[in-house]
């Protein structure tokens, strides 16, 4: 399908019949392989059993992928609103083992909201033995961008997973979570934020690694992301695992603002896997340490880190405990002000933020920590009394105070 604004095309109020157990997958698109499905419209109100959006299913005769990306820059693609009664709310993905086929989606520029599930509200990676599947959210080294692709223009709702729900169709809660990746499989994601999910008596992230047979996956990884104001029953990020070789990744993310219902002793990340790491980021959740780590003390890495907490990052590097100041944390606006002891805080890394624009930019009237990159998804751009090149038309000197 191509773009809403070109062609008004909606995939909409539709249902797939069948016991959760037995039939009823992808309540707009089913996709069972082998096959390849682009999608670049609007997927919205559509029921299921599992896949309320979206179901792609490999087969003994090939793997499945869905491709889901923008065509127009002022429209992003959306899967909106759909339901299902079982797993995998906007997408439901499920592999082969027999031939060890894949069902993967590359998603790209898009919008994931409000939709419902029992479990994994928004994106549901389920197995097949030791074969998970694999979703891969603005990762171009994972997915190769379809040639009619195109970024969200700034200022639209994009790269956006907001207000989804678990809860059972009646709407009694569940301790689903919104995004559940089950064993052996992967999930990376770059360039997002995650804000107003209600996991009720879940995680934001579930992660479930069984590493008996290593395929090289195992391993949650996020990057440039926003974590705001979700809330959740249990640890905002879970991983569990049962066998070798399993990581978890925060880089380069703000997470605050969230309620962990499960109380004080609950903390932010629950690290049940070989590796993790926490990096470059702002965790402030007041009453919360930032992580509860089962392994090897060095298989813990954190450096740069922004947290109420530092307890449970004993033995990391450029660890700071302060108050992040965020612009305006009751619109949901978690830029840093320049006052912010993250700003200026960490070393150099060759990339942009959440905004799109360069990282590191050093603030002349900020004093460097470890470095002149900000800590968290987004960098300040402007210089007192000058502009950016990014900001010639609003800047006056003040950006960013």
């Amino acid at each position: 399908t191509h773009s809403p604004s070109q062609y008004d095309n909606y995939i909409s109020q539709n249902t797939a019949l069948g016991q959760d157990s037995d039939g009823g997958y992808g309540g707009g698109i089913e996709v069972l392989g082998p096959a390849v499905a682009n999608f670049s419209s609007v997927l919205a109100l559509n029921t299921a059993p599992n896949g309320g959006g979206i179901a792609a299913i490999a087969t003994e005769n090939g793997p499945a992928t869905v491709n889901v990306y923008t065509t127009d820059p002022n429209s992003p693609v959306s899967i909106y609103g759909n339901i299902a009664t079982g797993w995998g709310g906007g997408i439901y993905l499920r592999p082969y083992i027999g031939n060890q086929n894949d069902a993967r989606l590359c998603m790209n520029d898009f919008a994931l909201d409000a939709n419902t599930a029992s479990d994994g509200s928004a994106l549901y990676l389920w197995h097949d033995g030791y074969l998970g599947a694999v979703a891969y959210l603005n990762t171009p080294s994972e997915c190769t961008p379809a040639p009619d692709a195109v970024a969200c223009a700034p200022g639209t709702a994009c790269n956006e997973m907001n207000d989804n729900v678990t809860q059972l169709e009646d709407g009694t809660p569940t301790d689903g979570s919104t995004v559940r990746v089950m064993l052996d499989g992967a999930f990376s994601a770059s360039r997002f934020a995650a804000r107003r999910n209600n996991s009720h008596g879940g995680n934001l992230i579930e992660f479930f690694a069984e590493s008996g047979v290593s395929i090289g996956r195992d391993y949650v990884r996020l990057h440039d992301c926003v974590l705001a104001d979700n809330i959740v029953g249990d640890h905002l990020l879970n991983g569990e695992q049962d066998g070798n070789g399993t990581q978890m990744i925060l880089d380069t993310c703000t997470v605050a603002n969230n309620q962990l219902s499960g109380g004080a002793a609950m903390a932010v990340i629950g690290a049940d896997v070989n590796f993790i790491e926490v990096t470059n980021s702002i965790v402030y959740q007041p009453d919360h340490e930032v992580v509860e780590f089962h392994g090897a003390p060095g298989d813990l890495t954190s450096e740069y880190v922004l947290t109420n907490s530092a307890a449970s990052l004993s033995g990391g590097f450029g660890i700071v405990e302060g108050t992040p100041a965020f612009v305006d944390v009751a619109n949901g606006d978690y830029h840093l002000v320049r006052t912010s002891p993250g700003v200026d805080m960490a070393p150099v890394l060759g990339d942009v933020d959440l905004d799109g624009n360069p990282r590191a930019v050093d603030l002349l009237d900020i004093p460097n920590g470890w470095g002149t990159m900000d800590v968290g998804a987004y960098e300040i751009q402007t210089q007192i009394g000058t502009c950016a090149i990014s900001d010639t038309i609003f800047c006056n000197g003040f950006d960013g105070l």
